[in-house]
């Protein structure tokens, strides 16, 4: 009896061991999948006659808040932001104070959209929101809708949705100013819905809101918005908002220096009729020479330096006009640069180019040398196009070429020359490329531009269109394309975005609704019936 209560007792602490030593690394069992459950409030969820200033939200078992930042929705918004805790700890509860005073009879909501997640698996609450009204009742209306990029394919994320109320004292100059009377938010979507939203008239609009702020800065901020105003209650919900960048009005930024004999002057707006005049007197050997740097934004001035502390300029566009002064400290000059824009292969659709980091004034061709696989000379040509130099020559298909460019063939705008360099390349033959052939039905009276980019959107190819229907693009390296038409309602030839205080919308903009995949010796033919 003594032996088997010994290993009775033996036992038991062997597996209480064996369990000790497992507790740490649980093995086998389901993946916890069930995402939080909302419990209790206090005060509770949907009040009426609502006066606390603090509230605490019970779960049911230990959650964190994540990127609530980025996730809670209030609205309407308020001047002050409530303190949320516990914030980056777990908790079975949040604690909201309140810290702005409420408006009377008005229905609130905090959206915690996807904040709330459980601690162990990171499981979901969606949407979880706490609603509550200063009145006797909840407002109870909705508004859904969908939010589009207006030029670009994808739509970016947690895009803001604002409502005005339009009453005696709304002007459309509100969205500059003030917050709205209610928010809601796509979120990780392009659809929204407000909810718990009362009876009247509303401006709603659709802000890509850099600052968070709710208000529209249009040198940061994308915007849409729908033209007519809504009246509430409504059944419909095909509300798409497009939202784009409006150009905005012009001007200049500071000019700086940025090392000798060069200074960079940015700009923002259309630059049609930008002039740049130089009003500090010079030298008689005086050089100088503009160069727009389209992707940026910028004007760049190189000019030969002289015994002078400062330069004046004169900066006028169309209804702009203004001086400014530059003071100047660099004491040395940028170094000649010159490299290949080819690298290893020179596709059809490619010309040969250098690319300088000064402006050259100078090209002696007799020191450059093209070769061929034959060793035979080839004849060029070349045209500056801002710092770009093309070299143009009679190139064959699956050849192999060497470029020398030999010291003395260069000289910048400051007298300097280059150093040497040397380039070899080669070229393909058509058969290794593909074609694509593009009908485009409902053109309409108006022109288009038709556009072939990459996967990634680079532009590849572009056409301009009144009347013509039948495109062809060629010689395309294997890859993935896409193609865009801009409907240019103005007949000015690019793609015009919209304007609020104008109540301009954004010229359409359609996709081929699929990606075109172009393999070696390759002909697509598609067929684009444009919708808008």
């Amino acid at each position: 009896m003594f032996r088997q209560i010994l290993l009775f007792t033996v036992v038991v602490i062997a597996l209480s061991l064996q369990s000790c030593a497992r507790r740490g690394s649980p093995v086998g069992g389901d993946k916890d999948s069930i995402p939080p459950v909302f419990v209790k409030s206090m005060p509770v969820n949907n009040s009426v006659n609502f006066d606390a200033k603090k509230i605490r939200i019970y779960f049911d078992e230990y959650i964190k808040l994540k990127d609530l930042n980025k996730q809670l929705v209030i609205s309407p918004p308020q001047k002050n932001t409530p303190v949320i805790m516990p914030m980056g700890t777990a908790s079975k509860y949040i604690n909201i104070k309140i810290i702005d005073t409420l408006a009377e009879n008005t229905t609130y909501s905090f959206n915690f959209g996807n904040a709330v997640i459980d601690n162990n698996e990171g499981n979901i609450y969606p949407q979880f929101k706490y609603v509550f009204s200063t009145g006797t009742y909840l407002d109870s209306l909705t508004l859904k809708g969908t939010v589009k990029d207006a030029f670009l394919e994808e739509t970016s994320k947690s895009i803001a949705l604002l409502l005005y109320e339009v009453n005696d004292q709304f002007t459309d100059s509100i969205i500059f100013k003030k917050k709205p009377n209610y928010v809601s938010s796509t979120l990780d979507s392009t659809v929204f819905e407000f909810t718990n939203l009362k009876k009247g008239k509303y401006l709603l609009v659709a802000l890509k809101d850099a600052s968070f702020n709710y208000v529209f800065n249009p040198r940061e901020d994308k915007i849409g918005y729908v033209k007519n105003y809504i009246e509430l209650p409504t059944t419909d919900s095909s509300f798409v908002l497009k939202i784009f960048k409006e150009v905005p009005d012009f001007r200049v930024l500071k000019p700086k220096e940025l090392s000798l004999g060069k200074i960079s002057i940015g700009y923002a707006g259309v630059h049609k009729d930008l002039k740049v005049k130089l009003l500090t007197p010079t030298p008689t050997d005086f050089k100088s020479k503009f160069i727009y740097q389209k992707d940026k934004d910028t004007l760049l001035y190189y000019y030969t330096p002289f015994d002078v502390d400062s330069l004046n300029f004169e900066i006028t566009n169309t209804d702009f006009k203004q001086q400014y002064r530059v003071l100047l400290r660099k004491k040395k000059l940028d170094s000649l640069q010159i490299k290949s824009n080819i690298n290893g292969v020179m596709q059809l659709r490619d010309t040969f180019s250098l690319i300088s980091n000064n402006p050259i004034v100078e090209i002696d061709t007799k020191y450059m040398e093209l070769m061929d696989k034959d060793s035979t000379v080839l004849d060029i040509t070349t045209e500056t196009i801002g710092t770009k130099l093309n070299i143009y020559f009679d190139r064959k298909y699956n050849n192999s070429y060497k470029f020398t460019l030999l010291p003395k063939a260069l000289k910048d705008i400051y007298g300097v020359e280059n150093d040497s360099l040397e380039v070899a390349f080669s070229t393909k033959h058509p058969d290794e490329y593909g074609v694509i052939l593009l009908k485009i039905n409902k053109i309409g009276k108006t022109p288009i531009i038709v556009e072939l980019l990459s996967k990634t959107g680079d532009l590849i190819a572009r056409e301009y269109a009144r009347t013509k229907t039948n495109f062809s693009f060629i010689n395309l390296e294997r890859a993935t394309y896409k193609i865009r038409v801009i409907r240019d309602l103005n007949a000015n030839g690019i793609w015009d975005p919209g304007h609020f205080l104008n109540k301009t919308q954004p010229e359409p903009v359609l996709y081929f609704e699929k990606e075109l995949e172009i393999s070696a010796n390759w002909e697509l033919n598609e067929v684009f019936d444009l919708k808008e």
